[in-house]
């Protein structure tokens, strides 16, 4: 039952993505303080997280998420710890399409009767290449 519940958190979250959605997105995130998202070696706030996502998709017209496969491990019953590995394709209002792999971790607890991520990791180790392909080389600083 737990595994399942976080699964469904889990996959409310990428159902997000799918709808470029960057509140549902991080609807499962709790509101703690001390609540940390890494992607891709850079640190976010819940806001700061939803407000990437949010100037992300609205660059883009589709994203399409595959998981390959969802592990989820209950370490007791007010925590467990999900692993996604996925691919998704993204395309750009100007046409441009690209995809990347990588892999999403997420440390739940039971807040209030629901399943919240109080951690997050994802990483895609081809992603600057990955928004090279998407938005062009990144402009010199």
């Amino acid at each position: 039952m737990i595994a399942d519940s976080v699964a469904a958190a889990t996959s409310d979250a990428f159902e997000g993505a799918a709808h470029l959605d960057a509140a549902a997105v991080v609807a499962h995130y709790a509101e703690d303080s001390t609540l940390r998202i890494a992607e891709n070696g850079v640190l976010y706030t819940k806001r700061e997280f939803q407000a990437h996502r949010d100037s992300l998709f609205r660059l883009l017209t589709t994203i399409s998420p595959i998981n390959k496969r969802v592990v989820t491990t209950v370490l007791d019953p007010a925590t467990a710890l999900t692993t996604v590995t996925f691919e998704f394709t993204a395309t750009t209002k100007a046409g441009t399409s690209a995809s990347v792999a990588g892999v999403w971790t997420g440390t739940f607890h039971k807040v209030n009767g629901r399943w919240m991520i109080v951690a997050s990791h994802e990483s895609e180790p081809r992603f600057a290449e990955f928004l090279a392909t998407l938005f062009g080389p990144p402009r010199p600083s």
